[in-house]
């Protein structure tokens, strides 16, 4: 794997994963940010290019070790289920929320930006 992987875009889904609500994990995370479930769904901004990060590290699929010696709580934030194996993970450095989100629609798994969004992006100086 390369050891410079570049910077990546974080996208917004336009709607909320399904059960997020119900998982103590992160109802617990959100307590501990003085938040409520109810705060999230309202705050949050969709469907929009919301900052970025550096990726710094991505822990091999294979690499049981490193998979079992995640947190309960990463292991969350990485799957629905809690489950980890088997799934490439990214770790991020340096994020960086963008003051004003750019409306974008997204798509499942790695996409390409649209080249217009890419030049808002630039435009207003957030790459």
């Amino acid at each position: 794997m390369p050891s410079d992987f570049g910077t990546v875009l974080i996208h917004a889904s336009l709607s909320l994963a399904t059960g997020w609500r119900n998982d103590p994990v992160i109802l617990a995370a959100l307590a501990g940010l003085g938040l409520s479930a109810d705060d999230v769904a309202t705050m949050l901004p969709r469907g929009a290019i919301i900052g970025k990060a550096e990726v710094v590290e991505v822990i091999d699929p294979e690499d049981s070790k490193a998979h079992d010696g995640l947190s309960l709580v990463d292991r969350h934030l990485c799957s629905s289920d809690g489950y980890t194996n088997g799934l490439c993970l990214w770790k991020l450095s340096k994020p960086k929320q963008f003051s004003t989100p750019v409306p974008c629609k997204g798509s499942l798994n790695i996409w390409t930006v649209p080249d217009d969004v890419i030049r808002k992006l630039l435009k207003n100086n957030k790459l």
